[in-house]
């Protein structure tokens, strides 16, 4: 009998252990891309890391010794494609843009997603007027989709008067953020929104990272 019941205990406390490690290894395959870019954010905040637009082609920084090195640096982003690309240097994103995205083919523009930011379809470009309306990933299912899964997983840090770079044809276009907000996934409102009078620009993202739930905006208007 005492066997028995021993044995039933050793059942059940090996059940308790194996959910336990279950829901935190399901934890960490969901959300670990996630908690990775928190890290990386905060540590590059804590280091004095800082992400600079490379505008002269620089090779480095100059600096040597392992203390410069780690702190109080600057990291080069050099746009990764002249075609079309953007750099965030609060964040630190330098992705590429894959031009004329449907938004309603989900095939189309999950591939797009995976090779990063994507432009909307029938939008205006970088320097028209209009409304530039860029849209990329901030997910948790980084096996999934690709190197930029997480590409706009920061968005949320920018706030008004930050700057965002996109290069287009070999030009440079800069926006000026002026409007943060949070709208439901199914208001189209940011994507309709056009302008007459000059060139803004639009991000768009999940909110939180992971779902449908909502949706991070970001507006930027032209600068130069």
């Amino acid at each position: 009998m005492t066997k028995i019941f021993t044995s039933k205990i050793f059942h059940l406390y090996f059940l308790a252990y194996f959910l336990i490690v279950g829901g935190v290894f399901m934890v960490v395959l969901g959300f670990g891309s996630t908690i990775l870019s928190e890290i990386h954010y905060y540590t590059d905040k804590i280091t004095g890391v800082k992400y600079v637009l490379d505008e002269n082609n620089k090779s480095d920084t100059g600096k040597t010794g392992i203390f410069s090195q780690v702190f109080n640096r600057e990291v080069d982003l050099k746009p990764v494609n002249q075609d079309f690309s953007i750099i965030i240097e609060k964040i630190g994103v330098d992705a590429p843009v894959i031009k004329n995205v449907s938004v309603v083919n989900e095939k189309e523009y999950f591939e797009a997603l995976k090779k990063g930011v994507a432009h909307a379809k029938g939008k205006s470009l970088p320097g028209e007027n209009g409304n530039v309306f860029l849209f990329a990933h901030s997910s948790i299912e980084f096996w999934k989709m690709g190197p930029y899964a997480t590409v706009f997983n920061q968005l949320r840090r920018l706030e008004n008067n930050d700057i965002i770079y996109l290069v287009y044809q070999g030009r440079e276009y800069k926006y000026r953020v002026f409007n943060k907000l949070v709208v439901s996934g199914f208001d189209t409102k940011p994507y309709d929104l056009d302008y007459k009078l000059g060139s803004v620009l639009t991000l768009q993202t999940c909110d939180p990272p992971g779902t449908t739930f909502n949706r991070l905006i970001i507006r930027a208007y032209l600068v130069n």
